[in-house]
């Protein structure tokens, strides 16, 4: 057998190395070239040479070249964590067929950026779908889902570690259950599903009308390896590296005027709490003691070039 892995991150490499632990088949690993890799991206060259699988990179998985080198692999299966939609030409390439990967209880939450969407909509449980792949998006015939927890304390980061353990051992049960009893899966339930939609820039601005714990999972969602959510002030761009609730009187302070500063971080006020601010470095610093950080659309208003130089660096970041 010949088994194609799809993928840059660390829940492909999660995967690969369950799956060695129960086949001894060939493999061969296909990434993006580093100018398209998403933001939590590994070098998985390295991880290929170090433990000699077949290597390929590349641009735009639906290319010819691409379709070419995977129907000279006369593949059985291709397993997918890929971050962009493959087209069926490349879907119906193995014999077996093509397996996709979605942390999310399927049917529900189909679609794009779910870890960052299950943060901030403060789901306490979800799951590790696997899945046939079909031209639906997540609809394909649902193999197993693997539940895991969402803790309020949850961020981005721990979460993938927690899906890439989960990962691990689940590719193993997969893996068996496609192979060894030829499972050929369960049709999900239409009436069910949802799909989540793609982020835009505005789902990263912090707007200091909203309560400490919304604010909170929407910095927890864009932590590392992100570069994190956004605090506008004065036009100057801030990126969130993490936010703590500090007890005290909000009787004489308003939301959003600049109480305290020092080196790395603010305190000022949100809606139902103040809030100390940990800020990455900045060029410039427009951050003064009394000043006020406005609500977003007050920059939007003065300045529509400013959120159109925002959603450019947002897109080229993606």
């Amino acid at each position: 057998m010949k088994i194609a892995v799809l993928g840059n991150s660390r829940f492909t490499v999660s995967f690969i190395k369950g799956l060695r632990k129960v086949v001894n088949n060939k493999l061969i690993l296909i990434s993006l070239k580093k100018k398209y890799e998403p933001k939590n991206s590994i070098n998985m060259k390295n991880f290929a040479k170090k433990n000699k699988i077949t290597f390929f990179q590349t641009e735009n998985i639906n290319s010819k070249s691409t379709y070419d080198f995977l129907k000279s692999s006369n593949l059985d299966l291709i397993i997918s964590s890929w971050p962009k939609i493959i087209s069926n030409k490349i879907i119906d390439i193995p014999r077996i067929g093509t397996i996709g990967s979605h942390p999310t209880s399927l049917p529900k939450n189909r679609g794009r950026h779910p870890l960052h969407w299950l943060i901030n909509m403060g789901c306490k449980t979800s799951h590790l779908s696997f899945f046939f792949m079909d031209k639906s998006i997540d609809g394909g015939r649902l193999i197993s889902r693997y539940k895991y927890s969402i803790k309020s304390s949850e961020n981005i980061n721990s979460l993938e570690k927690k899906i890439q353990k989960l990962a691990f051992k689940a590719c193993q049960d997969v893996y068996k259950k496609v192979i060894k009893k030829n499972f050929l899966g369960s049709f999900q339930n239409e009436k069910a599903s949802n799909y989540l939609r793609k982020r835009n820039i505005t789902d990263l601005i912090v707007n200091l009308k909203m309560n400490y714990q919304s604010i909170k999972k929407l910095v927890n969602s864009y932590s590392s390896p992100y570069q994190g959510a956004i605090l506008i002030s004065n036009f100057e761009i801030f990126r969130i590296l993490k936010i703590e609730k500090i007890y005290g009187n909000l009787s004489y302070n308003e939301i959003g005027k600049i109480l305290k500063i020092n080196k790395s971080s603010i305190v000022t006020r949100c809606s139902d709490s103040l809030i100390r601010i940990h800020l990455k470095k900045s060029k410039k610093n427009n951050l003064k003691i009394g000043k006020y950080i406005y609500d977003p659309n007050y920059y939007s208003l003065k300045s529509k070039s400013f959120f159109k130089k925002l959603d450019k660096m947002f897109k080229e970041n993606q």
